[in-house]
């Protein structure tokens, strides 16, 4: 369980602070799963790809690369399959991902991530309000930051995940 707080003049996720008189603006962002028919369609060319392998191992050929085909097949293919069906699973239960962004004069960070875009919102309006104390508890909270930062583009603490 994360605590996300604003309090005594400084945003709080978990143990970390950001100073509220450092933010210069903050802005909510939408992350969106993949469409679904763009999953279901790589499941199937999937599918017909391992058909055709599957086909194509000819028992009476001998050469190298059929005989490799023979004896890794019955492993590969079915693992292969359920690799596939784990991606399409996957896939189809991703869920709309919320972040709140916030920027200071030298960067900008993604300081929460949360499927429940209220929590976002009011995070949000509780950092302009100089008077304001909030806190909310994130279930499923993923602790540790993960931090991938390539010129002003970046992630920051993922919460809610």
């Amino acid at each position: 369980m994360m605590h996300v707080r604003v309090q005594g003049q400084a945003l709080w996720v978990g143990e970390d602070a950001y100073p509220l008189s450092r933010v210069t603006s903050t802005r909510p962002q939408v992350e969106r799963p993949p469409e679904r028919s763009w999953t279901i369609s790589r499941f199937i060319f999937l599918l017909l790809a391992l058909a055709y392998l599957a086909i194509t191992i000819d028992t009476s050929n001998q050469s190298a690369l059929n005989v490799t085909l023979m004896a890794a097949g019955p492993i590969a293919l079915p693992l292969l399959f359920l690799i596939g069906l784990y991606q399409l699973r996957a896939g189809l239960r991703r869920k709309t991902l919320h972040k709140l962004i916030i920027e200071t004069a030298s960067s900008r960070t993604i300081v929460v991530t949360s499927h429940d875009s209220r929590q976002i919102s009011s995070l949000r309006k509780a950092i302009h309000n100089p008077r304001a104390e909030f806190a909310i508890q994130v279930e499923n909270a993923h602790f540790g930051d993960k931090i991938a930062q390539y010129g002003d583009h970046n992630t920051g603490k993922r919460v809610g995940l």
